[in-house]
C-alpha cells in the first residue's frame, strides 16, 4: 500500500508542480490517473508548505511583497531563457511555436519586462534575473540532450525552480 502511494505521489507531484523527480523513484506501472488524482490536494499543500515557509521567512525580515514580485518575474524571464536556449522536441504541440520561434529580439524584450521591477529591489532582482536565466539556459541545454528539447513541462519547471532560487536569495 506504501508503494502504490508513493506511486501515485510521485505521478501527481511531477504533474502539477512540474518539478521532476529522480527517474528511479517513478512506478515502473503508472498507476490509474483516477487514484493519482486523489493525491492532488496532497501535492498542492505540500507545494503551498513549502512556499509558505520561505515567504513566511523573508517576511520575518520585512521582503515578503517584493521577494513574491521579483521571485515571479525572474521566473518567467527562466522560462523565455529557456526558450530561447532550447529547441522543441515534436512535431506539434502548444510550446512549438513558443520555443521553436524565438529570438534573441524576444529575449532582449523578456530582459526589458523584467527591468521594469528594478526599482522595486535594485540589488537582488539582478541576482533574481541571473539566476533565473542561468536556470533556464542550464535546463534547455540538459533537456535538449535528454528528451530532445524544451517543451511546456520544461518551462513550467524552469519557473518553479526559478521561483524557489529567487526566494531563496531573499531570504539570505
Amino acid at each position: 500500500m506504501r508503494r502504490d502511494i508513493a506511486a501515485r505521489f510521485v505521478v501527481i507531484w511531477t504533474l502539477l508542480t512540474r518539478i521532476p523527480l529522480p527517474q528511479k523513484w517513478w512506478p515502473e506501472t503508472m498507476p490509474p490517473g483516477n487514484r493519482v488524482l486523489t493525491l492532488a490536494p496532497a501535492a498542492g499543500g505540500l507545494m503551498g508548505l513549502l512556499t509558505g515557509l520561505v515567504v513566511t521567512i523573508a517576511g520575518f525580515f520585512g521582503l515578503a511583497p517584493l521577494a513574491c514580485v521579483t521571485a515571479a518575474a525572474a521566473a518567467r524571464f527562466a522560462e523565455n531563457a529557456a526558450a530561447y536556449f532550447g529547441r522543441y522536441p515534436w512535431e506539434s504541440g502548444m510550446a512549438k511555436g513558443w520555443v521553436d520561434d524565438y529570438t534573441l529580439y524576444d529575449l532582449f524584450s523578456a530582459l526589458a519586462a523584467l527591468v521594469i521591477f528594478l526599482p522595486f529591489a535594485p540589488v537582488r532582482l539582478p541576482v533574481c534575473a541571473a539566476a533565473a536565466g542561468l536556470t533556464g539556459f542550464a535546463a534547455a541545454k540538459y533537456m535538449n540532450e535528454r528528451l530532445g528539447g524544451t517543451n511546456g513541462d520544461v518551462m513550467g519547471a524552469v519557473a518553479v525552480a526559478s521561483e524557489i532560487i529567487s526566494m531563496a536569495v531573499w531570504a539570505i
